[in-house]
């Protein structure tokens, strides 16, 4: 019989904001003495917010971004979010279309300032039209572009460090990031140490693969005999291949120089080199120089990666500089042993003779002698690859690649923009941390509803801490997986409510509070005095259950960045007395789930709970749960209990609740004579089954909000 809210999200950013919490309510037969609100419809909302996500990158050819980009962006198109890539176009781009996702060809290759100046306009007009929440570039020159896009909208602009840039002006960008995801450690420190990217916007994500498309793109590869007839090689040749941009950083000159001495040993060896580039007539003229132009053969680009895979008995990355290839991913998930340099990010994925073989950048001899020693032992080959298929299954697949990428651009729109609200798929980590301080958590209208709300913040997303002094109800929180923490906020004490400001401050600061959220004037006050002077732009939310008293200790309710009206009636109330401004408080009626009254177990409970009281069938029940206080009017619902029974002899009324008249109150019960036929019941936990057992509900109250 749990209640679950039907929770709006909450966007609150450092000025002014709205929060909206609506809810709506259901109960059989009523009678109210007193005014109540008019209850609102619902208002269904989505649990988690999709994000509209803008990847920059120059151009979709066959090579580690790309194929990096590719995975990111069917990646967030899986999982809900709208994407968009934006690049100069090539081999891959079919494959982000064959997902679903929008591809915008651009010149964002160029490095002509004219040109990025002409792209940057374009690609704000976009994030501006297509209301983009992350712009994410990927390279200087789409960085550049980006940045000057998305330079003041509210979108969060991302940079991946993808290698170790020179320490020009050119490169300076990529320290400008509000977040720089670095693909490796030695990357991020490269950041930090040449480019002074300021650390706490840093994180690295290692790049991941997705090993399930892998091994059906395997499944499904092309023949390996047909494969090598199409290539020209031999059916009993070894093949080594080499994967990558025809560029100076990649090294294939030295991956050359290795091949060299291996086709003195085995000169039925043939090497693949995969991939285009300046440098390519300058290695083929490498390779007639060497006397081995027969056995290497240059593919150009190719996009059929695991089609080369499925022929190669050896993986070599003989790169001079490397941020953390996805080539070596794509082989570990494939079995293909890797020979490897350790540069760069490198030795963070790849262990010598444990995952790979590892040589220093330039060192031929070295290459050369790990490709022998893999043609000719099959053991070894067998124990590397095991290995890596184990390493890169558990560490570095694209599942959680995606999960941290996601949380990072969460956190910067929570951080920079003020975004708080669930994000689709964020982990549990990243959920919006809210704090709801209450006096207690004794039963009350005011505890019912802010136990409901922090389940039903935990159900749609949210992380929410309550604090109070305690109380029965703390039970709840518990069995909910919800942090309550202890903490005297009900007194009124000045001595106690100082010593509460900082064990308050600590709490926000410890628990990363990112909202916090009052419910009643004692706790308001301690939690704006713990606010002030913090960093960050934490919003501060109230809720005015009841009509205050207009003096000083009411006025703390009017401070927060959004207030929270429980009715209409409460609302006009602050802005009669209070002065607040009409657009800073919302009515948001108080209310429980649709699907909470069942007429099923409504019965069953109406007999136990008549059975315990001793009640046979044919005795009604009228109650009323509310706490023992004057301002609830019990001693009017005793007088009315008194003139019905003269009438109707046969009715038993139910005071449900504890306060400070409990004693006086059940002394005027037995004075009227009603002291079997009233009975006070005190504070319960079972209120919602219990009340299954009533006939007719009162509230006799002399003044409310909107109760529950």
């Amino acid at each position: 019989m749990r209640g679950v809210f039907s929770v709006c999200a909450v966007r609150i950013s450092c000025s002014k904001n709205r929060a909206a919490l609506r809810f709506i309510y259901c109960r059989p037969i009523i009678i109210i003495i007193a005014p109540a609100a008019r209850r609102k419809s619902d208002r269904n909302m989505a649990a988690d917010k999709k994000l509209n996500i803008l990847y920059l990158l120059p151009e979709l050819n066959v090579g580690g971004v790309e194929t990096h980009v590719l995975s990111l962006a069917l990646g967030m198109k899986e999982i809900g979010h709208n994407v968009i890539v934006i690049s100069n176009g090539g081999a891959l781009a079919p494959r982000l279309e064959e997902g679903g996702v929008e591809h915008v060809v651009m010149p964002v290759h160029h490095k002509s300032p004219v040109t990025v100046n002409e792209q940057a306009r374009r690609v704000r007009e976009l994030i501006e039209r297509r209301g983009i929440h992350v712009v994410h570039a990927h390279s200087r020159v789409p960085a550049w572009i980006g940045y000057f896009a998305a330079r003041r909208l509210r979108a969060a602009f991302i940079i991946s460090a993808h290698g170790q840039y020179a320490a020009h002006m050119g490169s300076r960008i990529m320290a400008w990031g509000d977040h720089i995801i670095c693909v490796s450690d030695i990357i991020r420190e490269h950041m930090r140490a040449r480019l002074k990217a300021d650390p706490a916007r840093m994180s690295t994500v290692y790049n991941g693969i997705d090993m399930d498309e892998a091994l059906e793109r395997l499944r499904s590869a092309r023949n390996p005999a047909d494969m090598r007839a199409s290539l020209g090689i031999p059916a009993d040749a070894p093949v080594a291949g080499h994967i990558g941009r025809l560029t100076v950083t990649k090294g294939t000159r030295f991956f050359l120089d290795a091949m060299a001495s291996l086709v003195k040993k085995r000169p039925e060896v043939r090497a693949l080199v995969v991939g285009d580039g300046q440098l390519r007539k300058e290695l083929q003229d490498r390779a007639t120089e060497l006397g081995i132009a027969s056995n290497v053969i240059f593919t150009g680009m190719r996009t059929d990666v695991y089609d080369i895979l499925n022929i190669l008995d050896v993986y070599v990355v003989s790169s001079l500089s490397e941020g953390f290839p996805m080539g070596c991913l794509e082989a570990m998930s494939v079995r293909v042993p890797i020979v490897a340099t350790g540069v760069g990010g490198i030795p963070e994925m790849l262990t010598h003779e444990q995952t790979a073989l590892l040589a220093d950048a330039r060192d031929t001899d070295a290459l050369a002698a790990h490709m022998d020693r893999l043609l000719g032992d099959p053991d070894l080959r067998a124990r590397l690859t095991d290995a890596g298929f184990d390493t890169v299954s558990s560490k570095f697949s694209r599942q959680r690649m995606l999960q941290e990428v996601l949380d990072v651009y969460t956190r910067t729109l929570r951080t920079k923009y003020g975004l708080l609200q669930p994000v689709r798929a964020a982990s549990a980590l990243d959920r919006p941390r809210v704090l709801l301080a209450l006096p207690e958590l004794e039963v009350g209208g005011v505890e019912t509803h802010v136990i409901d709300l922090a389940i039903g913040l935990k159900r749609r997303g949210y992380e929410p801490i309550v604090a109070s002094n305690g109380g029965k109800l703390v039970e709840k929180l518990a069995t909910e997986n919800i942090l309550h923490v202890e903490a005297p906020i009900h007194s009124k004490a000045p001595p106690v409510i100082a010593s509460m400001v900082g064990r308050m401050r600590q709490v926000i600061r410890e628990n990363r509070i990112e909202l916090v959220h009052a419910h009643s004037r004692v706790p308001a006050w301690i939690c704006y005095l713990a606010m002030r002077g913090e960093k960050g732009n934490r919003p501060f939310v109230t809720t005015c259950h009841s009509t205050y008293s207009v003096h000083v200790g009411s006025q703390v309710m009017t401070w927060g960045d959004s207030m929270i009206a429980v009715s209409s009636f409460v609302r006009q109330h602050m802005l009669r007395n209070f002065g607040t401004a009409p657009d800073r408080i919302t009515t948001v009626y108080n209310g429980v789930s649709p699907g909470l009254y069942d007429a099923a177990r409504g019965k069953d409970m109406a007999a136990r709970y008549k059975s315990e009281l001793g009640l046979d069938n044919g005795t009604r029940v009228v109650g009323m749960v509310a706490s023992l206080t004057p301002r609830k009017g019990y001693a009017y619902f005793i007088r009315a209990a008194q003139a019905i029974l003269a009438q109707y002899p046969n009715v038993v009324f139910l005071g449900v609740g504890g306060g400070v008249q409990k004693d006086e109150l059940e002394s005027m019960a037995r004075e009227a004579g009603l002291d079997s036929r009233f009975r006070f019941l005190g504070v319960r936990q079972d209120v919602r089954d219990l009340m299954y057992s009533f006939d007719i509900f009162v509230l006799s109250s002399l003044s409310e909000g909107l109760p529950y």
